[in-house]
């Protein structure tokens, strides 16, 4: 009888911005005998510190960490080469026989490391979207799409017969990859981990968290949120898709553009820390398996570190 391969056991901690993860994951780990691999799609990103919050150089001294600070902002990382690297970190901790520990709130990200998910997105060839393009003008796209109910009919019925630009699109997908376009719609319904998963979740109340936000804020300013992004603009960065996606920095690109006052600034990324806080929420509630731990008011750290222990053992 042959053996089934074991799983590598992977526990992950997620919840909003804001909620204190990194102050309790590093307590976990050190319990746990534990390595964190960050999941987090900005903290990547090198000389993006205050506003990412990342991990201190003395926390991270503390205790191992991993996927920060591994690219500089201009670098367009993908969620499949996220999805790489943070899985090779991950067979390593687990090779050296510690416990990974993922700790995050970029939904997407985490979804894409703890899951069999593939990214069709990924799938490229230009050779075949050219012979693609010229069957279209030869022969229509009607006999195109003919060819794709015939290799998938599920995505087929989804799309028009005349939407040329998709129908290539899912065309090439299969001839490159011999994979169904629609079969990875369904892979990322199937929430079928590739580990021995445990997810913990944190949260709080709702105006406690938002209040919790509006302070890490101000002490990001006060720690020198806007010298940070100066100096990334300086270093020809102000055009990265990194600043401009991620919150804090694009609201300070506003400013330095002359869009926004100081205080107009300040108030967007309060504004949009929350929002985003509250679609972190939303997306980490889908997935059934979540284990919630509440924070109450005024908890103690040892006290939310036990209730957490509980749940992995």
């Amino acid at each position: 009888m042959v053996k089934k391969n074991k799983k590598n056991k992977l526990i992950a901690l997620v919840g909003p911005t804001g909620i204190g993860k990194t102050r309790v994951s590093i307590e976990l780990t050190k319990i746990i005998n534990a390595e964190i691999v960050s999941a987090d799609s900005m903290q990547i990103y090198i000389g993006m510190d205050i506003g990412t919050s990342k991990p201190s150089i003395n926390q991270r001294k503390e205790v191992p960490h991993h996927m920060i600070d591994i690219c500089n902002p201009d670098h367009i990382m993908t969620v499949a080469e996220f999805q790489g690297l943070a899985r090779r970190c991950i067979a390593d901790i687990s090779n050296r026989g510690r416990t990974p520990f993922l700790v995050g709130g970029s939904g997407l990200y985490i979804r894409a490391v703890i899951d069999d998910l593939n990214f069709a997105k990924n799938i490229i060839s230009e050779v075949e979207k050219i012979k693609l393009r010229k069957r279209v003008k030869e022969e229509g796209s009607e006999s195109l799409y003919n060819e794709l109910i015939k290799i998938d009919e599920e995505y087929a019925k989804k799309i028009s017969s005349r939407d040329v630009k998709r129908i290539i699109r899912a065309l090439e997908v299969y001839y490159v990859s011999g994979t169904k376009f629609s079969s990875f719609q369904k892979k990322w319904d199937e929430r079928k981990s590739i580990y021995d998963l445990t997810i913990i979740g944190l949260n709080k109340d709702r105006n406690e968290l938002y209040n919790n936000i509006e302070k890490r804020v101000d002490d990001m300013i006060d720690l020198g949120l806007f010298d940070e992004v100066k100096e990334l603009m300086e270093k020809g960065y102000s055009e990265s898709l990194a600043l401009k996606q991620a919150i804090g920095y694009q609201e300070i690109l506003s400013f330095y553009d002359g869009k926004l006052s100081r205080k107009e600034a300040i108030d967007l990324i309060k504004k949009n820390t929350r929002n985003f806080a509250k679609r972190q929420l939303t997306w980490l509630r889908a997935d059934p398996r979540v284990k919630w731990v509440f924070i109450n008011k005024d908890e103690k750290s040892d006290n939310i570190i036990k209730r957490i222990i509980n749940i992995i053992f």
